[in-house]
């Protein structure tokens, strides 16, 4: 899901900061499908929040700002 507003000068004070995103992480070559390399991918990305081990494409869902 992607929030949308109209821009105003200011930002109301309920507006999210950060949203989560799953991200699904392609063309990793199969021998980086490890907990410990998609982990690492997804902390580039932002907080943590889950990842899976999924074939053929190891997902992370990060909390992004």
């Amino acid at each position: 899901m992607i929030a949308l507003e109209r821009w105003v000068p200011t930002v109301r004070m309920d507006f999210p900061s950060s949203i989560p995103f799953w991200v699904k992480i392609m063309d990793l070559p199969s021998q980086y499908h490890e907990d410990e390399q998609v982990e690492k991918i997804g902390e580039d990305l932002g907080e943590i929040m889950k990842w899976k081990i999924v074939k053929p494409f190891p997902m992370v869902r990060v909390m992004v700002e």
